[in-house]
């Protein structure tokens, strides 16, 4: 495309963003994800077998997480087990500032997708900057807190 080339990874990316939001927003399965996270024993009690939603999900997302690791096992040759460590919390704030309510029963893919984004984009337009890493990490938790607050404050 005009001498860009872009990664397979991020075709899959891509793809696996769109069937993910439709199979949420368009099916019964994905509907009852969001009850099950926005009140689950009401869930629960209108007939959504709601361990059933959670096991599922939960197996969902060990499948996509092995098939993503996958592509950085080829590409660095081997993986350590805690290369993820520490990025728990800069996943919650992406959720968040893609829309998701902390507490459950709301948000969306794209919304995630873009939020994950923001997250994404600050430490590299820091590093572009000059700033220091101790400014990055103090200015990426600026932006979780700000995030969070605006969560809170949204949602009174």
């Amino acid at each position: 495309m005009a001498g860009v080339e872009i990664a397979y990874m991020v075709l899959w990316m891509l793809g696996l963003v769109v069937l993910f939001g439709l199979l949420l927003q368009r099916t019964r399965c994905g509907h009852h994800v969001y009850a099950t996270g926005d009140d689950e024993s009401a869930a629960n009690r209108s007939g959504i077998d709601t361990d059933r939603i959670k096991i599922t999900n939960f197996v969902i997302t060990g499948v996509v997480t092995a098939v993503a690791g996958v592509p950085s096992i080829t590409y660095f040759g081997s993986m350590f087990g805690s290369a993820g460590r520490g990025f728990e919390l800069l996943i919650i704030a992406a959720v968040v500032i893609g829309g998701t309510n902390l507490f459950g029963g709301e948000g969306s893919i794209s919304g995630m997708f873009l939020g994950s984004l923001v997250i994404a984009v600050i430490p590299v337009l820091l590093v572009l900057n000059g700033m220091s890493v101790a400014f990055q990490e103090t200015l990426t938790g600026a932006v979780i807190i700000g995030a969070v607050m605006i969560d809170i404050f949204l949602r009174d």
